[in-house]
């Protein structure tokens, strides 16, 4: 993201409400999608913005869903500027509509999620899981920013994606 910023490009990007939550259980795809669309795209689309959707893993599906509606065909139809010229998926994952992210696993979390007290799920063994083919100080690092996820945001069933 550093060299995209300094080419010139703006970035935004924040956890998402079902990171670390204070309240897993309340968490769901469309709160993820509704912040992502209000704090991250809108503000710039607003602003007459083009704007690229970067998805990494789970945030393909509140991104997509967050992304609806908003392109710059469907804006312009409607005589506003700016909009979502692109979705780039990076190792992510899309539902149909109604679909959960563990629809595709038979309704149960995948092995590697452990399901932890009060809502939250981790990872078993994320150096192996999400990190076995980078440098090991890399792999490091990135645990480190790791979070829990709201478990409730994978059961619950996403809106149309873009």
């Amino acid at each position: 993201m550093d060299q995209l910023r300094k080419a010139g490009y703006a970035i935004a990007t924040e956890r998402l409400l079902s990171v670390n939550s204070a309240d897993p259980i309340a968490q769901s795809i469309a709160n993820d999608a509704a912040f992502i669309r209000e704090r991250l795209m809108m503000p710039y689309i607003n602003s007459r913005r083009e704007v690229v959707v970067v998805m990494h893993s789970y945030s393909g599906g509140p991104g997509a869903m967050a992304a609806k509606g908003h392109s710059i065909a469907e804006r312009k139809a409607t005589g506003k500027p700016g909009g979502v010229i692109g979705l780039i998926f990076v190792s992510a994952w899309v539902a149909k509509e109604g679909e959960s992210f563990t629809s595709r696993s038979g309704g149960q979390l995948y092995p590697w999620i452990i399901k932890n007290p009060e809502g939250r799920t981790s990872v078993s063994n994320p150096k192996d899981v999400f990190y076995n083919d980078v440098p090991a100080s890399v792999a490091k690092w990135a645990i480190q920013k790791l979070g829990y996820e709201a478990r409730a945001a994978f059961f619950t069933p996403s809106g149309p994606p873009a």
